[in-house]
């Protein structure tokens, strides 16, 4: 089998915009899929312990069989551990490299056309990768004790599962990030701005997965699974989790990078709830994967600006 997408979801009420519908992400999700044509061969939905779930919820849930062209749904119960990604991981250990690729997607983002599957394949072929994510950008943090004590070569003894400790971003920290973020997204000098895009380019081991939504080599899964005996997930917080992912991604020799010369990217910010990032070589590229919220803007439009490839991180 060949293409392999797994949708990572939170029952609990996330809602950050006056766009958002509550818990329910995971049901529009599967009417978006329902609407595109694709080549989709397996649909796995992580399903997340939430002892404070709704039944309505359950029970939809519980409903999920396969979609409308007969592809078949599987609703995997796993721990409330490392978000998304701790998801990714059960899902992984329960089918390994059944299918030549992972589609990994939060259930807030989405495609958006026809074929996503192929097309995000075609850019990985091109590029000769092992993961295109949706928004690659500067490691500018600290590494995580995992991907750092591992290696970029594997050498040592094997990490394993455990959390990262001692390293915490300070406040100081993070305003001092936010304020490099504002002072770039100001940047007007388009020689600059390309200077930047090629750095991005040349310092292939010094890249993150921004957006990590995304198409991965199902043998290269297994490589990461060999080294650290799970695809990493484990943190304080979301970004933490996201952070460990990719840090041990790029430890493990991932070839890393984005479809911005293609394809816009989105990010719906969490300090601005009501505005998008978007990114890509110019702003005239079509979109490929968005967050849900975009299709239920209706007469209120979400604020969007747009950041040329290299301000990300």
């Amino acid at each position: 089998m060949k293409f392999h997408y797994v949708i990572g979801t939170w029952s609990g009420d996330r809602s950050r915009s006056h766009l958002d519908t509550g818990k329910f992400y995971i049901k529009e999700h599967i009417k978006q899929l329902c609407s595109l044509k694709h080549n989709l061969d397996r649909i796995t939905v992580g399903y997340p312990k939430n002892p404070k779930e709704d039944p309505e919820y359950k029970q939809y849930m519980n409903s999920l069989g396969s979609l409308d062209l007969g592809i078949p749904i599987t609703v995997l119960p796993t721990p409330n551990v490392g978000m998304s990604y701790g998801q990714y991981s059960a899902v992984f250990e329960k089918f390994g490299t059944e299918c030549e690729y992972y589609i990994f997607m939060e259930d807030d983002y989405v495609p958006v056309i026809d074929y996503f599957d192929e097309k995000l394949l075609e850019i990985l072929m091109e590029k000769d990768c092992d993961y295109i994510c949706d928004v690659a950008g500067f490691r500018k943090r600290p590494w995580t004790p995992e991907a750092e004590n591992k290696g970029k070569k594997f050498k040592g003894k094997r990490i394993g599962k455990g959390a990262p400790k001692g390293v915490v971003m300070t406040k100081a920290q993070r305003e001092a990030r936010a304020k490099k973020e504002k002072e770039l997204s100001k940047i007007k000098d388009k020689k600059v701005l390309k200077k930047m895009a090629d750095e991005l380019e040349k310092a292939k081991n010094d890249l993150s997965m921004s957006v990590t939504n995304g198409i991965c080599r199902s043998d290269f899964l297994q490589h990461v699974w060999d080294e650290y005996g799970c695809l990493p997930h484990k943190g304080r917080d979301g970004g933490w989790c996201q952070k460990q992912w990719s840090d041990c991604f790029m430890a493990a020799g991932c070839r890393l990078s984005d479809h911005l010369d293609t394809y816009k990217g989105m990010y719906l910010t969490h300090r601005k709830p009501d505005l998008i990032f978007e990114y890509g070589d110019n702003k005239d590229l079509p979109y490929i994967i968005v967050p849900i919220q975009t299709l239920w803007e209706g007469k209120t439009p979400i604020k969007r600006e747009f950041l040329p490839r290299g301000i990300h991180y």
